[in-house]
């Protein structure tokens, strides 16, 4: 086994060379877009070797991919905290100490935030499969999600069906639209698109998860 110095410097090594090129990727998409960029251009861009890539990664997918997971941890710990009740509370405004954000207005923000990975991923734009992972990667964070606030008691929530029937729901749901609301090039604001998705959506769910709206 490796010294542990040794092996905090092979890590951070590690760390420098998938940064190097997951800022080279998010350039040269910018640039030309996905489907146009090569391993050669990234490792080129990244100014590391196309063996060291391989290293890493087994195609430009794998590194597309892995961006996506990591932005999509940051989404899912954002609303972690968030109160279940926050995600029925529709045209209320609230201290913002109270109050750190809509959910479903967060995660409308961060796919605009986004656009462009989202686009690739949802529309499958060179992407094998990618669409599918991705709801199969909301559809974990939503079971997780409710899973933890099932085991909170503090939380008044009873589901009657299993959560991973739920999970795959809302998730599908929620990728449905923001696939078609990126396609049309955003013609609603995040909070309009939230209300909208409320409207269609969140009735029957907090029903079906025990919740009353408020």
């Amino acid at each position: 086994m490796k010294p542990v110095q040794e092996r905090e410097k092979v890590d951070r090594r590690v760390r420098r060379t998938r940064r190097a090129l997951r800022e080279a990727m998010q350039n040269l998409m910018a640039e030309k877009g996905y489907d146009q960029v090569t391993i050669e251009e990234l490792t080129e861009r990244a100014d590391i070797g196309r063996t060291t890539f391989y290293l890493h990664y087994g195609a430009k997918q794998d590194l597309l991919l892995e961006q996506f997971d990591e932005l999509l941890d940051q989404l899912v710990g954002q609303i972690t905290d968030i109160p279940l009740s926050s995600w029925s509370q529709q045209g209320q405004v609230l201290p913002a100490e109270d109050h750190p954000g809509r959910p479903i207005s967060m995660i409308f923000e961060h796919a605009a935030a986004n656009e462009e990975l989202y686009r690739i991923v949802l529309q499958g734009e060179g992407v094998d499969q990618a669409s599918e992972r991705l709801q199969t990667m909301m559809t974990n964070a939503v079971n997780a999600y409710l899973h933890r606030k099932l085991d909170d008691e503090s939380e008044k929530m009873t589901l009657d069906f299993p959560v991973d029937f739920f999970g795959n729901y809302f998730a599908g749901a929620l990728l449905g639209v923001i696939k078609w609301w990126l396609e049309a090039e955003q013609p609603y604001t995040p909070e309009e698109l939230e209300e909208i998705f409320f409207q269609m959506f969140l009735p029957g769910a907090s029903q079906a998860l025990g919740m009353e709206l408020e």
